[in-house]
This record gives C-alpha cells, structure tokens and sequence, in this order.
C-alpha cells in the first residue's frame, strides 16, 4: 500500500542501495509498477483512528495499560465516545480533500 512516503519508494530504495542501474529501475517503476496512489488524505478512517488514539491517551496518558485494560478502553470509546458527527464532518471534507490532492498533483496534503 502507498501512501506517498518516502519509505515506501522502491525507486529510492533500490537507487540507494545499488541493486539494479538506473535504467532498469526506471524501467521496471514505469512498466510494471504503474499503480495509482492510494491515498490516506482521502480516507476519512485515518481521521477516525487519530481521534481513537487521543481519546485513549486522554484517558491515560503514560499508556500503561494491561492488554485487558486496553480492550476495554478501545471497546468503551468505540462503542460510547466515537459518534455519528465525528465521521459525518470528515466524511463532509472530501470533496475539499479531492481538490486538495488534485491541485497538488497528487502529493500529500496536509490533512
């Protein structure tokens, strides 16, 4: 999966490890790996998990916490702290986020 980050550039990594030429590995990039992004900016989700995580945080924030305690807490905010709104105002961001993504070219965006 891509998301636009370096770590994940086959192009960079083998160039810097000296795998292949140069001319193989634009070769192969652009013939065989021709994929198009997939984009955390447009998925509301991620928004979602951020959100599950500073809830979780709030409730202790040195995160010592037994793997049941851990249970319990994610299961209580899901089920009782996450509500409709909190998707419902990422989900209404799209078409801003799209447009974002496409002035950018396709580059990552702030979101």
């Amino acid at each position: 999966m891509e998301d636009g980050s370096k770590v994940h550039s086959l192009k960079d990594s083998i160039k810097n490890k000296g795998l292949c030429n140069a001319a193989k590995i634009e070769y192969y990039i652009n013939t065989i790996l021709d994929w198009p992004g997939n984009s955390p900016d447009l998925n509301p989700i991620e928004n979602v998990w951020r959100i599950l995580k500073q809830r979780l945080r709030n409730r202790n924030p040195y995160g010592s916490w037994t793997l049941q305690e851990l249970k319990e807490a994610l299961i209580d905010i899901w089920n009782n702290k996450i509500i409709v709104q909190d998707f419902n105002k990422f989900i209404d961001s799209i078409p801003e986020r799209i447009c974002k993504v496409l002035a950018r070219r396709g580059a990552q965006t702030p979101y």
